[in-house]
């Protein structure tokens, strides 16, 4: 199937005090709260250079992705919560194209069998901002796909605990969250009473100060027009303390990372596009205050928190 979608995407801003945030969208709604995020600053991108960054046209409204896989896209959940499975009939994925309308030599549309949402997510403020999209068919098995992070190391081994553990579905966190992939406690039962186990805690990196992409179809100024060419430009990733500075406690450093440039930002026209670095998406875009304000950086969920996560329903939703 090899078509063009025409596609209108009306935008509307909602801010608030330390975030730029959107409410949940009707599909339904052809005029407002539309999730979106994208480029400013950017450059055009050369055929075949990310082939692997996705248009998503869920129901006439427009967000990004990440193929990760034959039968997989990574988004952020925000762009997903208004739709219910019904929806899917209307999803479309758009892979290795450069137009937010598709086409080009190697141009790959896909229809959507279903999606996951993370069962944590928090709409305030956008914690746990991950899910998945199944496509209705695989991708050739030679695409090029985004690598997941990986744990070169393990770092240290957990002592039994006598508490459940597990994402906290408050606004905030305790100062002792583990900045990296939290483990799952398996439970075992002796002589009748369920003790917890060891667990390796994963050594992911932070990529504090690492020099990471972003890319997308989005407005090129707060309140602009969407760019009909994917855009990319060039981010650095900071220090979870500066973004804590910037946003207070809507910053959960264990689950998010921020990363800015003079400039350069994302903003409204592709939320859910990744953050690459050297291959592998670190971020998902989710939020932010204005766009390219030189006193708050864009703010992306760390998908190192996540890989057990996205692993396991890659595994149950084949």
């Amino acid at each position: 199937m090899h078509f063009t979608l025409s596609i209108v995407v009306l935008i509307c801003l909602v801010g608030f005090a330390h975030s730029k945030s959107y409410t949940p969208f009707n599909p339904n709604d052809k005029g407002s709260n539309v999730p979106t995020i994208s480029i400013v600053g950017g450059t055009a991108a050369a055929e075949g250079e990310l082939p692997f960054v996705t248009v998503l046209r869920l129901g006439g409204y427009l967000c990004g992705g990440s193929l990760i896989g034959p039968s997989h896209v990574l988004t952020a959940a925000h762009c997903l919560t208004a739709f219910t499975q019904v929806n899917v009939t209307q999803f479309f994925v758009l892979i290795n194209t450069l137009s937010v309308n598709g086409g080009g030599p190697n141009y790959v549309l896909r229809g959507v069998k279903k999606f996951i949402i993370h069962e944590s997510y928090n709409i305030k403020p956008k914690d746990n901002d991950v899910a998945l999209l199944v496509l209705s068919s695989p991708v050739a098995a030679n695409s090029r796909f985004l690598q997941l992070p990986t744990d070169p190391a393990v770092a240290t081994t957990l002592k039994p605990a006598a508490t459940t553990t597990g994402k906290p579905m408050s606004t905030t966190k305790s100062p002792t969250a583990c900045s990296c992939t939290c483990p799952t406690i398996k439970p075992s039962v002796v002589n009748g009473k369920t003790t917890k186990q060891p667990a390796a805690l994963k050594a992911f990196s932070t990529y504090t100060n690492v020099t990471a992409i972003i890319a997308g179809w989005g407005t090129t100024s707060s309140g602009g027009s969407i760019s009909t060419t994917l855009l990319k430009a060039n981010v650095t990733i900071l220090d979870n303390s500066i973004c804590s500075r910037q946003y207070g406690t809507t910053f959960i450093g264990a689950d998010m990372l921020c990363a800015a440039a003079p400039g350069t930002d994302t903003c409204q026209g592709d939320s859910g596009g990744p953050v690459i670095v050297n291959g592998v998406v670190v971020g998902i875009t989710s939020f932010g205050r204005g766009c390219a304000d030189p006193n708050f950086a864009g703010v992306y969920t760390r998908v190192s928190t996540y890989v057990n996560w996205i692993q396991t329903t890659q595994a149950n939703n084949p």
